[in-house]
């Protein structure tokens, strides 16, 4: 006979929000279910890490870099999703108190075996429905390859490896494919 697979009840993103405030690891909230985040692997956190490091100083106001700790809003009819996207640059006015934000230019995700479906597939139509989102990009951790989906190309794919620039039009910041896997060995 075959098992019956336990489906966690729904809850409201007022319950997910609060929650989240004293959860001990990150939720991401999906259609009113939540899922628990895994923890990243050194490559991971090395290549966000450049990234953001990278981003953060030549952003011009009023646009800020945010990591893994900042959750992004995306509301599309009765589909409300709270992620939690690797890197993400936000020209919205600030709000110093808040930890959602609800609109992103740029989105960066690093993909691992357990994210990677995701991340391409879910989380890009997600993404892509943000109005102000012009960019948004998929880094793998284990070989140096980035690819970038844009607005102004219809979220045509463009593909860079080593040697190659990478032009984050959306913040006006291009960042050598080198740069990114800066201090790793493949």
């Amino acid at each position: 006979m075959a098992q019956v697979q336990h489906v966690p009840p729904r809850i409201s993103p007022e319950d997910y929000l609060q929650s989240e405030k004293a959860a001990d690891i990150r939720h991401e909230f999906v259609d009113g279910r939540v899922y628990a985040m895994a923890g990243a692997k050194t490559r991971h956190n090395v290549v966000r890490l450049n990234i953001a490091g990278y981003l953060n100083p030549r952003v011009n106001e009023p646009c800020r870099v945010f990591d893994r700790d900042m959750k992004l809003l995306i509301e599309r009819a009765n589909d409300i999703r709270y992620y939690y996207p690797d890197v993400f640059v936000s020209c919205a006015a600030d709000d110093p108190e808040g930890d959602v934000r609800r609109d992103a230019v740029l989105v960066i995700e690093i993909l691992s075996e357990s994210t990677a479906r995701t991340d391409r597939y879910e989380k890009f139509a997600a993404y892509t429905s943000l109005s102000m989102l012009s960019e948004y990009a998929i880094v793998e951790q284990d070989v140096p390859a980035i690819e970038v989906f844009r607005r102004r190309t219809g979220w045509v794919c463009e593909s860079f490896g080593p040697n190659d620039t990478v032009d984050f039009e959306s913040v006006g910041q291009s960042m050598t494919v080198d740069d990114v896997y800066r201090r790793i060995n493949f």
